[in-house]
């Protein structure tokens, strides 16, 4: 296998602490090992975190959106072609630094590399419902709900560099990987599966986007985070992509529903959930897919 430039970034916050051996055990484990893995938290974190770590640690005075934004600018700069990301909370399968190099090599022009996401709890068990698609390369594949999340994500970085990709994001977008891996989309970019999985955990402080529950905390959760990403979604499909047609029309009709949705009632929500789990072919247990 030829020799790639590759960061393996965690990103961690404070609760992920008593986490991170686990992690990093699954890291050293790794069938390949020529890379470099450096742990990313923000300032306020680091005292709890970069010692626990034992090892590199970047810490900038960011929230945790901005770091993992970070991260990217910093593989950029630093001269990576390859960055995998995993969430310090989670844990990775042995193969997956190996496959996700195999597949940049296969796929050297697309942009993202994505794995499958099973339980921790119950290793054998997807956390999605369906089967993850063998390549992405159209917006309407994530538009309603999202597979491809930063824990399993890795991002060709020769793609952004020979490419100009755009890969900003304003500081009101919650769900970050969901909004970057749309844009890139937007943008013509492609994204392909590697035959790996990340593993995930689920507890009290690491239920962000998880589906298919109908309380009311939930459902406005969703519509907020919904609205906020087809809104800057749509200005920035505006200003940066070259005729967008169709689907600026879809955004910005996607926008405005949620928008509407902002101060509906607990029925009109539970409602609107249950036409759209009805009627929509894309409804599956993704992230942010209640309603």
């Amino acid at each position: 296998m030829s020799r790639i430039k590759i960061l393996l970034a965690v990103c961690a916050y404070a609760q992920a602490q008593p986490y991170l051996r686990e992690l990093f055990d699954s890291v050293e484990a790794q069938t390949y090992t020529e890379f470099d893995a450096v742990l990313f938290c923000s300032e306020q974190d680091h005292p709890l975190l970069c010692g626990y770590a034992q090892r590199d640690c970047i810490h900038p005075d960011l929230s945790i959106p901005e770091v993992r934004l970070f991260c990217i600018d910093y593989a950029l700069d630093k001269g990576y072609s390859l960055v995998v990301f995993v969430d310090a909370d989670d844990v990775i399968a042995a193969d997956r630094v190996e496959q996700t190099i195999r597949r940049y090599q296969e796929n050297p022009k697309h942009a993202f590399y994505y794995t499958e996401l099973n339980l921790l709890s119950c290793r054998d068990t997807s956390f999605f419902s369906k089967s993850l698609p063998a390549e992405t390369t159209d917006f309407e594949q994530i538009s309603f709900g999202n597979y491809v999340g930063f824990s399993t994500l890795a991002f060709n970085l020769e793609v952004f560099r020979s490419q100009g990709v755009y890969v900003n994001a304003p500081d009101n977008i919650i769900a970050y990987d969901w909004y970057l891996t749309a844009i890139l989309l937007l943008q013509g970019a492609k994204g392909s599966i590697v035959p790996s999985k990340t593993f995930y955990r689920i507890y009290d402080n690491n239920t962000a986007g998880f589906t298919n529950t109908s309380d009311e905390e939930t459902l406005r959760k969703t519509v907020a985070v919904k609205y906020e990403h087809y809104s800057t979604l749509h200005i920035f499909a505006a200003r940066f992509i070259t005729d967008p047609g169709a689907k600026l029309v879809f955004i910005r009709q996607q926008g405005l529903r949620y928008k509407a949705l902002l101060d509906a009632s607990y029925g009109k929500l539970v409602a609107e959930k249950n036409y759209f789990t009805h009627y929509s072919a894309s409804h599956a247990q993704l992230w942010w897919t209640q309603i």
